[in-house]
């Protein structure tokens, strides 16, 4: 497996204010041939506010944070991507490894939006309901009108409300 910086681009409000910040999304690509039963590729994009300028802070309308606050003090990007990949390369090879199912339990522990009410962007379709967790095979799981739905990556946007 091999994974690679393929982009560094700034975050949404950075684009939409078109300032100049520090404030990055860091996109990894697990590179691999994709062949039906076989290899395939994987994009993981993080976002990750690392120093957010009091100017977006005031347009920002939910909860948020940065690296700088958490810490309280500064960090460098290169820092942050050094830490990000000595923990996700061996995540990424138990993955490959042994598949989603190892991973479910730490995520349900983790699961921040876990019986919380959320709205999902299906195509422009929204949908509202009760966030259940992710299914075996990762998608989430959505309690609409007293019924389970189930929404895959790539389809749907989740935000909590």
């Amino acid at each position: 497996m091999k994974v690679v910086v393929v982009s560094e681009k700034k975050t949404r409000h950075a684009r939409k204010k078109k300032a100049i910040d520090r404030t990055w999304a860091f996109s990894l690509r697990k590179s691999a041939i994709g062949e039906f039963a076989g290899p395939a590729r994987a994009v993981i994009g993080l976002g990750i506010n690392v120093r957010m300028p009091a100017a977006f802070a005031a347009g920002i309308t939910q909860p948020w944070t940065d690296l700088a606050t958490l810490l309280g003090n500064d960090i460098e990007r290169n820092a942050v991507v050094a830490w990000l990949l000595a923990a996700l390369l061996p995540a990424l090879e138990a993955f490959e490894r042994d598949g989603l199912a190892p991973f479910l339990p730490r995520y349900a522990a983790l699961d921040s939006l876990a019986g919380r009410t959320v709205r999902v962007d299906d195509g422009g379709v929204m949908h509202e309901g009760q966030a259940l967790g992710l299914a075996d095979d990762g998608a989430l799981r959505v309690r609409i009108d007293g019924s389970e739905r189930v929404f895959h990556a790539g389809e749907v946007s989740v935000r909590a409300q």
